[in-house]
């Protein structure tokens, strides 16, 4: 339970972070017989077609000025699959970022 909210927490710590004032973040969880899914959506700046593919990679950050380590988004993918899951990432520049990832459902 840890780890999924170290997840969660910067999910929404980034999309906070990226978004406007006083626009909305949006989570969302559901789940199926084999799965959980969530998806944390932001309405920021989105991300540029080249960062796009890297927004996983350790230590990669276009917000370094800012503080930014590049960690975040890696730990979420290492938490995630070394649970059996996956991760993704959907996003257009000014129409704002969705991350999501799956869980397997364990009965």
């Amino acid at each position: 339970p840890e780890q999924v909210d170290q997840v969660l927490t910067n999910l929404i710590d980034n999309a906070l972070r990226f978004s406007p004032a006083h626009e909305p973040v949006s989570v969302l969880v559901w789940g199926d017989v084999h799965e959980f899914h969530t998806r944390v959506r932001d309405r920021g700046p989105g991300i540029s077609s080249a960062n796009l593919p890297r927004v996983w990679d350790r230590f990669f950050t276009t917000e370094r000025a800012t503080g930014g380590t590049g960690l975040g988004l890696s730990i979420v993918r290492a938490i995630v699959e070394t649970h059996g899951g996956r991760v993704g990432v959907e996003s257009s520049p000014g129409a704002g970022t969705s991350f999501w990832f799956t869980l397997p459902r364990r009965l």
